[in-house]
C-alpha cells in the first residue's frame, strides 16, 4: 500500500468515526436518570430522556454523512455525501441543550444562551470547514486598466456571474448524486473566464459581448 492509499484509508476510517462525540456527550444524561428517579424527581428523567432521544437523532444524522461519505470514498474516491443532514442535527443539539437547562433553571433567557451555544458547538466540530469544497476563494480577476469605468463594470458584472456559478459548482460537490452538474458547471465557468480574457484586450469584443456579461 503506498502513501496516498493509506492516506484514503485512514480518512475514510476517520469519517466513518465522527459523530461519535454526541453519544459521549449523553452519558452524564444516562447517569441523571437513576440519580433523578431516587430523588423522585420525575420532571429530571423526562427531561434527561428527552435529551437523550434528541441528541441520539443528531448523532444519527450527523453519522448518516460522514459514512456516506467514507462509503463514496472508498467506492469512487470521492468525498462525497449522499444527502446532508448536519443543519437538522444541530437544530437538535441546540434543542436537547436548551431543554436541560430550562429544567435546571428555568428561564427563556438560559435556555436560548445555552442553545446558541450548543449550536455553535455543533457548527465548529462539525460544519465549519468541514470540506475543502466549502472554502471557495475566487481566482484573481483580470480587468484591463485601459478600459473606461462602463466596460469595467460590465467585465466586474461577468465575474461576479461567474463565482456565483462557481460557488454552486463547489456546494453540489458535497452530493455524490450532483456530481455531474458540478462538473459541467466548472466546465462553463472555465469556458465564460476564457472568454472574458479573451475579449478584455479588445473593447469592440466586449460590446459585442453586452448580453453575455449582463
Amino acid at each position: 500500500m503506498n502513501l496516498e492509499d493509506a492516506q484514503k484509508k485512514l480518512k475514510q476510517q476517520y469519517l466513518a468515526l465522527r459523530g461519535v462525540g454526541l453519544y459521549v456527550l449523553q452519558l452524564p444524561l444516562w447517569l441523571a436518570i437513576p440519580v433523578n428517579l431516587l430523588r423522585g424527581k420525575l420532571l429530571g428523567v423526562a427531561t434527561a430522556a428527552v435529551a437523550i432521544g434528541l441528541l441520539s437523532y443528531a448523532a444519527r444524522l450527523t453519522q448518516q454523512h460522514y459514512r456516506s461519505r467514507s462509503a463514496n470514498l472508498a467506492r469512487s474516491g470521492l468525498d462525497q455525501a449522499d444527502n446532508d443532514y448536519r443543519p437538522y442535527a444541530l437544530a437538535y443539539t441546540a434543542l436537547a441543550a436548551a431543554s436541560i437547562t430550562f429544567s435546571v433553571r428555568p428561564g427563556i433567557a438560559f435556555a436560548l444562551t445555552s442553545a446558541l451555544l450548543a449550536a455553535a458547538g455543533y457548527y465548529l466540530a462539525y460544519l465549519h470547514n468541514s470540506d475543502p469544497a466549502d472554502a471557495y476563494q475566487a481566482p484573481p480577476r483580470h480587468i484591463p486598466g485601459h478600459l473606461n469605468a462602463t466596460l469595467r463594470e460590465m467585465l466586474s458584472g461577468g465575474f461576479d456571474a461567474i463565482e456565483t456559478l462557481e460557488q454552486h459548482a463547489n456546494r453540489l460537490k458535497n452530493y455524490a448524486d450532483e456530481a455531474d452538474i458540478a462538473a459541467q458547471l466548472e466546465k462553463i465557468t472555465a469556458q465564460a473566464r476564457g472568454i472574458i480574457a479573451h475579449i478584455g484586450e479588445e473593447p469592440e469584443r466586449i460590446r459585442a459581448a453586452r448580453s453575455f456579461l449582463v
